[in-house]
């Protein structure tokens, strides 16, 4: 499993995706394991931004900053170019600190912070993709146009809605928590 975020169109659009590889037992249970992933999303909600976390964050920005590897100069150059344009008409833009923002985190916004916490654990602006080679004897409705790849698209079920809007997960004794600090 892993989860991160990418920026596309300079910044005018984000996404953040979390990607697990199932086994054939979970592709069978995906509705648990949705379900699962917003109940942690929810409990996330019931915390407050970490400052520790952050910190973790900003430092090891600032360790890929000190000693990131050496990148192709033209590579480099359009790279630092098009982030430029993000900072040209702020008064109190960031751009001295351009080289450093590639590397992570400089500030910490809690409110902005929580905000894009509450927006992640929406399931009305979640889309869910499975891929299995299990599918490939399945009847797909739509053909992807340049490579012709067969998919479904479909609305999430009675029972898959139900999960993901009030997920409800047996922890058997266990506790949800944030990792401890390092």
């Amino acid at each position: 499993m892993y989860a991160g975020s990418s920026n596309e169109l300079n910044g005018v659009y984000s996404e953040f995706s979390v990607n697990i590889k199932l086994t054939k037992k979970g592709l069978e249970k995906y509705t648990e394991v949705a379900e699962a992933v917003f109940f942690y999303a929810w409990h996330l909600l019931t915390l407050a931004p970490q400052d520790y976390i952050f910190k973790e964050m900003k430092d090891l920005g600032k360790l890929g900053f000190e000693f990131s590897a050496k990148y192709d100069p033209v590579e480099y150059c359009v790279s630092l170019a098009s982030l430029m344009q993000d900072y040209r008409d702020e008064p109190d833009s960031e751009l001295e600190n351009l080289l450093r923002l590639m590397h992570g985190p400089i500030e910490f916004d809690k409110e902005r912070t929580g905000q894009l916490a509450l927006m992640l654990s929406d399931p009305d602006k979640t889309n869910i993709f499975l891929s299995s080679k299990s599918f490939e004897n399945d009847t797909f409705a739509y053909k992807e146009p340049y490579y012709k790849v067969p998919y479904d698209k479909e609305p999430f079920s009675n029972h898959l809605q139900t999960a993901v809007f009030s997920p409800q997960i047996l922890l058997n004794g266990l506790e949800l928590a944030l990792p401890p600090p390092n």
